[in-house]
């Protein structure tokens, strides 16, 4: 009984665990997915997050109208379709209404569905997607309402009503060009004739690799120029946008590799990315003012550009826009341009000046690697960033010019390797120092100066570098190869960052001038390299060079690397506040002879927080005194550890004591002991030799008894015989 209610029990609970997980999992789906129902089909949908619906399926029960609604429970229907699977899968009903309201049929989202016959769409709808009735084998009339706007590529491919039209010719679609179907004749003109003209919109892929397309005419109200619209008419020579057009979609004409003369109408807003990508022969480009900006690889590859006007609307060029147009000389009048994306100039190689205006406050990355005939570089006070590489092998780059604006204070920051290899660059060009220790350089080869050596401040060169009072600190690699003969650095420094001072070897000659020891033991460096006594190896307090240094009461640390190669130092004093020493703060002071530490005696923990990483390592011979009174704290723990101590002596001289006793005792009993040694001895051998007698004397008188017995026993026997003789 007992077993079988434990078992009844243990289903209950397992029951229960399941029907709670399915009840959880039920409300997770939900909250992701709906459904809408009504008689004769279901629509499921999804939240799109904004307080909007989506129908993403559909399951039908009869061959009835299936209506799409603008609103449920309150909320919009924005879309049919997610864009990947078609929303009326194995459905065989055969009309289709949208309601107004609903903007966007999304792309596959009535796809290869072969029993749709009667489409409604109503005003509202914008947008109808790549392949979005593709396949709709029974759907023979199809009517855009004009709110549309656009047609994606291949949206009523494989129709009744795209079978129906005819082989080379354009195709319209409402308000639409379509496409031009079939195969077009060699050099075919298309005057304004040819199009109809009510054409507001060329959709996606329109002309798309028709390559005997040689001229076009736009009709004048166009509006829109779809998404690779042109892409691929290796043949068109010109194109003429009418100023009626507000977009033009990205890759429009990328690959009209004879399109040599273009005007873009300031209406259009923006140049799509790769609108002329690969157009080899472009040599003419005229943008309209009002451009706001050139998308990424908008000119990409076009090598027969050789000038090209921005005009001042134009404040971002995007990543790669004129990478590898390798005629282009000159880009004039982009002078509000704030932003150049990664690779914008990338490979120009007959490009002669940097297109960087007072404005520019970004250069990506690779902007200009590789322009091998650009000479000098200035970068703008409004500049914030440059990217890696952005200058890279630019080899005949021989100036670089950093404007600062004392006022704003803006940060720079430069990327990995931003001038490798601009091997003659022989000058960096600054107006503002203390700017320039602020700066943020990502390795050594970010900076500058790295390939100059030579740093010029308001036209001069710096041969003895003086850091302004009031720089708290200096970046990493700020003056790395420097080809400074001496380094002066403010009490008010804090910090010095990685390697700041790497290469400078020419600090030798006149060293290291600082205005206070005292300060100089606070100053963190980050390495070895960032101290300048590393090159600089002689230190000076004001001008005067010092080999002794007493640092006064009051410090209470030496920071790493203080004093790191400082060979005019001989001797150090410090304080009795003095607490910690960091790593290697007198590594390589070869002639360090004597340190002088005011403790008294060596703390506890010198091998640990006082001589952290590789410690105050000093060179072999240098003697450390522990000078001043020896000072030791009576702490609760210290006193306990006295008595604990005391007790131990204590127990430890009583056992001695008992031992030595004991070891007397046994000496002064020794000679008793022997001698009842003996007497034990004597008296365990006779022992055994009386034992073995008187066995002998016992075993003699058993063999005489027993021989009586057998007498005795056998003269009767004897008697019986003699008589039976007789």
């Amino acid at each position: 009984m007992k077993s079988s209610a434990k078992k009844r029990i243990i289903k209950f609970v397992i029951t229960f665990v399941l029907v709670a997980l399915m009840a959880t999992i039920s409300v997770v789906a939900l909250s992701a997915c709906g459904e809408i129902r009504y008689d004769y089909y279901v629509l499921t949908t999804a939240d799109n997050g904004d307080g909007t619906l989506t129908v993403t399926a559909c399951t039908v029960v009869k061959d009835k109208p299936v209506v799409i609604p603008a609103e449920y429970k309150g909320k919009k229907v924005v879309a049919l379709g997610d864009g990947s699977k078609a929303v009326f899968s194995g459905c065989e009903f055969t009309t289709l209404i949208l309601e107004a309201g609903v903007q966007t049929i999304n792309d596959n989202a009535c796809k290869n569905w072969s029993t749709l016959t009667t489409l409604e769409l109503n005003e509202g709808l914008e947008r109808i997607g790549a392949n979005a009735f593709s396949g709709c084998t029974a759907l023979k009339n199809i009517t855009v309402p004009k709110s549309v706007t656009g047609i994606g590529e291949g949206a009523f491919e494989n129709t009744a009503w795209y079978k129906d039209q005819p082989n080379g010719k354009i195709i319209y679609v409402g308000s639409f060009l379509y496409e031009f179907k079939g195969n077009m004749a060699p050099n075919t003109v298309l005057t304004a004739e040819d199009i109809n003209a009510d054409t507001k919109y060329i959709s996606d892929y329109a002309f798309s690799d028709c390559s005997g397309l040689k001229n076009i005419v736009l009709p004048e109200g166009l509006e829109k120029i779809g998404a690779s619209a042109f892409k691929g008419c290796t043949s068109l020579e010109s194109i003429d946008i009418p100023t009626t057009v507000n977009h033009v979609g990205e890759k429009a004409f990328s690959g009209c590799t004879l399109l040599s003369t273009v005007h873009i109408p300031a209406g259009i807003g923006d140049i799509s990315s790769e609108m002329f990508y690969d157009c080899c022969g472009l040599n003419n480009v005229d943008i309209g003012d009002g451009i706001k900006s050139v998308g990424d690889s908008a000119f990409e590859n076009c090598v027969g550009l050789t000038t090209i006007s921005l005009p001042g609307s134009v404040k971002s060029i995007g990543a790669g826009a004129f990478k590898n147009c390798v005629k282009l000389q000159t880009v004039n009048d982009a002078q509000n341009v704030e932003t150049l994306g990664d690779n914008a100039f990338n490979n120009c190689i007959a490009l002669t000046d940097c297109v960087l205006s007072d404005k520019t406050k970004s250069v990506g990355a690779g902007a200009f690697d590789n322009c091998v005939t650009v000479t000098e570089v200035e970068l703008p006070e409004d500049a914030e960033s440059v990217g890696a590489g952005a200058f890279s092998n630019c080899i005949n780059v021989e100036k670089i010019t950093i404007k600062r604006n004392v006022e704003k204070k803006v940060s720079l920051s430069f990327g990995s390797e931003a001038f490798n290899n601009c091997f003659k660059l022989s000058g960096v060009c600054v107006d503002d120092l203390a700017a320039w220790c602020g700066y943020s350089f990502e390795d050594a080869v970010a900076n500058p100066l790295y390939q100059a050596g030579k740093l010029y401040v308001d036209g001069v060169e710096t041969e003895e570098l003086v850091v302004p009072a009031g720089v708290k600190a200096i970046g990493a690699y700020a003056f790395v190869n420097g080809g400074f003969n001496k380094a002066t650095l403010p009490e008010s420094l804090e910090s010095v960052g990685e390697s700041a001072f790497k290469g400078c070897l020419h600090l030798k000659n006149g060293g290291v001038a600082i205005a206070s020891a005292d300060k100089w033991c606070g100053v963190q460096f980050d390495d070895p390299e960032a101290n300048p006594l590393y090159y600089g190896e002689k230190l000076c307090v004001g001008e005067q060079e010092i080999k002794e240094i007493t640092i006064t009461e009051g410090v209470e640390s030496v920071g790493a690397y203080a004093f790191y190669n400082c060979v005019s130092l001989t001797k150090i004093t410090l304080p009795k506040t003095i607490s910690h020493i960091g790593g290697c703060a007198f590594s390589g002071c070869a002639f360090l002879d004597e340190i002088n530490i005011a403790l008294g005696e060596q703390p506890e923990d010198w091998d640990g927080e006082w001589n952290d990483f590789c410690g105050t390592e000093v060179e072999g011979g240098t003697k450390i005194n522990w000078t001043g009174e020896k000072k030791i704290k009576l702490t609760t723990n210290t006193i306990m550890a006295i008595v604990v101590g005391g007790i131990l002596v204590v127990v430890v001289i009583v056992l001695l004591f008992m031992w030595l006793i004991r070891k007397i005792r046994k000496k002064i009993r020794g000679p008793q002991k022997t001698e009842e040694g003996k007497k034990e001895v004597a008296a365990t051998e006779e022992k055994p030799a009386k034992e073995e007698k008187k066995e002998e004397a016992i075993a003699e008188k058993e063999e005489k008894e027993s021989a009586s017995t057998k007498e005795k026993k056998a003269a009767p026997a004897a008697k019986k015989k003699a008589k039976k003789e007789e």
